[in-house]
């Protein structure tokens, strides 16, 4: 497949909260057998409609909740993307290590990081430093908080990493840790910060999914 003078894929590939799929979709056109994962159905369905129209077989969208992806779950793919998802997450660490474990080459994750870290989280007697960042109102319900589509899934606060904590917790490759850089072993960082932490949460495990 691919554009004239390129090399086509034959990898498979994972896209992690894909939105409208766009780049699920260009690495489908490309040859690659894509698996693309949001977990609302608003974006997500206008991607498989292009898809469609395009005669794109080898991409295939699914409505399923990142947390729970493994390679239990899912298998093992060459490529994974994680682009601008991470930064919503409650549990960035744990999501790290399932896909870690179910990438076979190159994970590319694409995320805000905080620049003032003022909190922290323990994973597997490890602490990551971060920022609890609110996603929600307290008493948002469950219908809300799936109609704010640039927003979390579920969880009010999510925690973004700091950059030494977010290197950490993803140590395969070579990571380029500075804001907006990319990192010559497939991962890109976006610095950002801001929020509030949520009372009596500065130190802790991470949260799974509910």
């Amino acid at each position: 497949m691919g554009t004239e003078g390129s090399r086509p894929l034959d990898d498979e590939a994972l896209d992690l909260g894909c939105g409208e799929g766009a780049y699920a979709i260009e690495a489908a056109v490309h040859g690659a057998d894509v698996l693309a994962i949001d977990a609302r159905r608003q974006r997500m369905d206008e991607g498989a409609a292009v898809a469609a129209r395009h005669g794109l077989r080898n991409v295939r969208f699914a409505q399923e909740d990142v947390r729970r992806v493994t390679r239990a779950t899912h298998g093992e793919f060459d490529v994974v993307l994680l682009l601008g998802l991470l930064h919503h997450l409650d549990a960035p660490v744990a999501v790290l290590e399932h896909l870690r474990e179910l990438c076979r080459s190159a994970l590319l994750v694409d995320t805000l990081v905080s620049l003032a870290p003022d909190a922290e989280i323990a994973w597997r007697d490890r602490a990551y430093r971060g920022h609890w960042h609110r996603e929600h109102a307290d008493d948002d319900p469950p219908e809300a908080r799936r109609s704010k589509v640039l927003k979390s899934i579920d969880n009010t606060f999510s925690f973004r990493l700091s950059r030494e904590a977010l290197v950490r917790a993803n140590p395969i490759g070579n990571c380029n840790a500075g804001p907006g850089s990319e990192g010559t072993g497939g991962t890109r960082l976006s610095g950002g910060a801001g929020g509030e932490a949520p009372p009596g949460r500065h130190r802790g495990g991470p949260r799974g999914a509910p």
